[in-house]
């Protein structure tokens, strides 16, 4: 009686008749494998942002640990479970992914911006300046940064440093809400309350832009964005 093969494997006679070992996987096979993973990594990591976006970290950790199980070297999901670790309150693992993100690309604004928020919510002041300034002085119209920046000399108690930096930031995003409520405090602080009623004034103008946006958005049935988040900018999921 005539004999099969095994489906999809390969194998070889030698002269003597006897059969040889099975051949190992094509290059296509491998090829379709890789792609397979490549796809499970990524629904991992979109995974992993919407349930950071919902505030659900823990998840969202086994998310992108899933994603970087199948692809440990990729630097975009090490950022992201580093910026879940962040929100979390898991400082120290925040630190070590976002360093080695750093080892593997290099100092960029965004990553020196979410290293300064870790430092600055772990209240090393020091670092998060540091970190602000790195990144401002690769992106000199980083709004985020100099608000943060601002945020941190505040807090020391540096109020003309921080009305600078709010400033700065408002002069390269006057729509940026938080900033704006950062600037009226800081001209309180220090007695200029005439500039402090203009930043509160330009703060009223931005909720009302806000809400009108909002209501076109229920108008075409599109869920209300979330709440704003604090005063120092928080740091972004990348999506890749």
């Amino acid at each position: 009686m005539e004999t099969k093969e095994n489906p999809g494997q390969a194998s070889s006679s030698s002269a003597d008749g006897k059969a040889g070992t099975a051949a190992a996987p094509t290059a296509p096979a491998t090829a379709i494998q890789a792609t397979a993973a490549t796809a499970a990594a990524s629904r991992f990591n979109h995974k992993g942002i919407d349930l950071t976006q919902a505030e659900r970290y823990e998840e969202a950790i086994e998310a992108f640990s899933q994603a970087l199980a199948l692809e440990p070297e990729n630097a975009g999901f090490l950022y992201n479970r580093g910026e879940a670790y962040r929100r979390a309150g898991m400082s120290a693992s925040a630190t070590a992914d976002l360093k080695a993100v750093l080892a593997k690309e290099g100092e960029s604004p965004e990553l020196l911006l979410a290293l300064g928020l870790v430092a600055y919510e772990g209240d090393d002041y020091g670092a998060a300046r540091v970190n602000y300034r790195k990144a401002i002085a690769l992106a000199p119209e980083f709004a985020e940064a100099w608000n943060n920046l601002g945020v941190v000399e505040f807090r020391s108690g540096m109020y003309p440093e921080a009305r600078a930096d709010f400033e700065k930031a408002v002069s390269f995003d006057d729509d940026y809400g938080e900033a704006w409520f950062n600037l009226a405090d800081t001209y309180d602080e220090l007695g200029l309350f005439r500039e402090k009623r203009r930043a509160l004034s330009e703060l009223a103008r931005i909720g009302e832009k806000e809400e009108s946006g909002d209501e076109d958005e229920r108008e075409k049935g599109i869920p209300p964005k979330a709440g704003k988040p604090g005063k120092p900018g928080r740091g972004k999921n990348r999506r890749y």
